[in-house]
């Protein structure tokens, strides 16, 4: 069970970054959508991406930004 919950956090931590890159394909980034969600981000070394995990981990529990990823998910699956 606890198997299960880490990858649920892992898909949802995955759609945030998605969100950000502004990815086309879910969890694939062209090198300019890479390159955009980081600069969106503030991040231009390793270490600050990794200060920023627990900010954009949080973002699902801000109702406004839980509905932007949420349709932003949403349209990939009508995608499909």
């Amino acid at each position: 069970m606890r198997g299960i919950c880490l990858l649920e956090g892992y898909l949802r931590f995955q759609l945030v970054v998605s969100w950000h890159m502004k990815a086309a394909t879910m969890c694939e980034f062209s090198r300019q959508e890479f390159i955009g969600g980081l600069q969106s981000l503030g991040v231009d070394s390793l270490e600050k991406f990794r200060d920023k995990i627990p900010s954009m981990r949080t973002e699902l529990k801000d109702e406004q930004k839980f509905r932007e990823i949420y349709n932003f998910a949403f349209g990939w699956a009508m995608e499909k």
